[in-house]
């Protein structure tokens, strides 16, 4: 089998794994009840926009110890 068709094959299952995944969190009541949570926020302004997941070092800390993201 062609490695191209394989590569198209990967990325088709990638992206049902998304759909499923989604899926479960929309069956689950704690997971619509976060959606509802985000979307508050979002439209609250309560959230933070970063380009760099180390960016997050500076604002997330866990025991008052300032987390460290590899």
């Amino acid at each position: 089998m062609p490695r191209s068709v394989l590569r198209e094959l990967q990325e088709h299952a990638r992206q049902i794994e998304e759909i499923i995944a989604t899926l479960e969190e929309l069956a689950d009541k704690e997971g619509i009840r976060r959606i509802k949570s985000s979307l508050k926020q979002y439209e609250q302004g309560e959230y933070v926009v970063v380009e760099d997941p180390k960016q997050l070092d500076s604002m997330v800390s866990f025991d008052g110890e300032p987390a460290t993201i590899e």
